[in-house]
């Protein structure tokens, strides 16, 4: 069960401005609010001996963390692509995370919503900041099935 002690507004140590922490506490409230928990995945890229690059098989877990999952949800912010088939229209999603949310481009994760796997790939994760402290990450997503 996801609680508000697990979800800290510091860092051990960190002194922070009273406003940074009412900001941290209403992006812990808002995730608490529908909470998910998420294990995301990391494709490892190195150098090739060619000057490209290579991916390993075997992409790296990081821990789970608790996020709020929304969609815009509004008909301007869905995304239309063409294609042979004609329009496909991809509707955005979005995650919320606390300041501390470690997620990077590219990385993935697959939920489960009534039997069905859904897979979501970071196209950008954007720390919000006020008097120089990261009060939360807006991340968005790319749904890739």
């Amino acid at each position: 069960m996801v609680t508000r002690t697990t979800l800290p507004l510091t860092e051990p140590g960190e002194k922070i401005p009273q406003m940074v922490r009412i900001r941290r506490n209403m992006t812990r409230v808002a995730i608490l609010e529908d909470p998910i928990e998420v294990v995301l995945k990391r494709e490892e890229i190195e150098g090739g001996e060619a000057g490209g690059f290579n991916t390993n098989e075997d992409p790296i877990v990081l821990s789970p963390q608790i996020f709020r999952l929304y969609s815009y949800g509004r008909l301007w912010d869905i995304n239309e692509r063409e294609s042979r088939g004609g329009t496909r229209r991809e509707l955005l999603w979005s995650i919320l995370g606390m300041y501390n949310a470690e997620v990077e481009r590219s990385d993935y994760f697959d939920i489960d919503t009534a039997g069905v796997t859904r897979r979501f790939e970071v196209r950008f994760a954007r720390p919000q900041t006020m008097q120089g402290h990261v009060v939360s990450k807006q991340i968005e997503l790319r749904e890739l099935t």
